[in-house]
C-alpha cells in the first residue's frame, strides 16, 4: 500500500471527514473502492495521491451500484454481530413482524394503541432494548465505514456524479444499513429506524421487498432508484 495514509488524506479533505472505525481498517476501505472500480489497490492509491484527478486518471468504472457488493462486504461482520444480538426466533419474527403491520393498518386509534402495547408486552425488550443501548451508535458504527467508501470513491467518480455529494451519500449509506437490519431483525423495526435520513420516504418499499425474500443488493438497488440515488 506504500505510505499512502488515508486517515490523513481525509483529513486533508473537508468533505470527506469521517470518524475511523477501527472494526473495518482504511485498508479494507481502500480495497472495497478499489474492486469496485476494478483497478488494483496500489493503483488507487497512486492516483488518490495525485494533487489533481485529472480527467484521464479518472476511474470511470465506478457508479453507484457497484459500490453495493464491497459496502456489503465491509458490512459483513458487523452484520453477523447484530444477527448474533438479535434474539428473536423465527417464530418470534413472524409474529412481531405480523403484529406490525397490524398497527400498520389499523384506522381505529384505540385498538392501534392495544395493538403496540401488545407487541411492546411481548418483545419490547428483545427489541426496543437493543435499539435503544446501542442507540446513535449503532447507526453511526453501521454507517461509518460506508459513508467513508463512498465518499472516497466519489473522489474518481466523473465530473457531475452524485457520488461526489456527501449529503446523497450518507442516505445511501442510511439505505444500505435500513435494508441490513430489516433482513436481520424483519421490517417491524422501522418504528426504531424510520427516523434516519432518507428511510421515510422508502420504508414500505424495503420493507415488502424484505417479505417478498428479494435479496438485500436487489432490495439497496431499488430503494437507490426509487430514492433517486443513482
Amino acid at each position: 500500500m506504500d505510505n499512502f495514509d488515508l486517515k490523513k488524506y481525509i483529513s486533508d479533505n473537508p468533505l470527506l471527514k469521517e470518524e475511523i472505525l477501527t472494526e473495518v481498517s482504511d485498508a479494507d476501505i481502500i480495497k472495497a473502492v478499489a474492486k469496485a472500480a476494478d483497478v488494483s489497490p496500489k493503483e488507487l492509491v497512486a492516483k488518490s495521491k495525485e494533487d489533481k484527478v485529472e480527467e484521464s486518471l479518472v476511474l470511470t468504472g465506478i457508479t453507484i451500484l457497484g459500490l453495493i457488493p464491497p459496502a456489503l462486504e465491509l458490512l459483513g461482520n458487523l452484520t453477523n454481530k447484530a444477527s448474533r444480538a438479535f434474539k428473536l426466533t423465527d417464530e418470534e419474527k413472524e409474529d412481531y413482524n405480523n403484529l406490525s403491520k397490524q398497527i400498520k393498518d389499523e384506522t381505529d386509534t384505540s385498538k392501534k394503541k392495544e395493538l403496540k402495547k401488545q407487541r411492546d408486552e411481548k418483545y419490547g425488550s428483545k427489541v426496543g432494548n437493543w435499539f435503544k443501548d446501542a442507540g446513535h451508535s449503532l447507526h453511526h458504527t453501521y454507517t461509518a465505514p460506508i459513508r467513508k467508501m463512498l465518499n472516497f470513491a466519489g473522489k474518481f467518480a466523473k465530473e457531475g456524479s452524485s457520488l461526489k455529494d456527501k449529503e446523497k451519500n450518507e442516505i445511501r449509506a442510511n439505505i444500505i444499513y435500513a435494508v441490513s437490519m430489516a433482513f436481520i431483525a424483519g421490517f417491524g423495526i422501522w418504528s426504531h429506524i424510520g427516523h434516519l435520513k432518507g428511510i421515510g420516504s422508502i420504508a414500505t418499499f424495503i420493507a415488502d421487498s424484505v417479505k417478498e425474500g428479494i435479496s438485500i443488493a436487489d432490495t439497496i438497488e431499488g430503494a437507490f432508484q426509487l430514492a433517486k440515488l443513482v
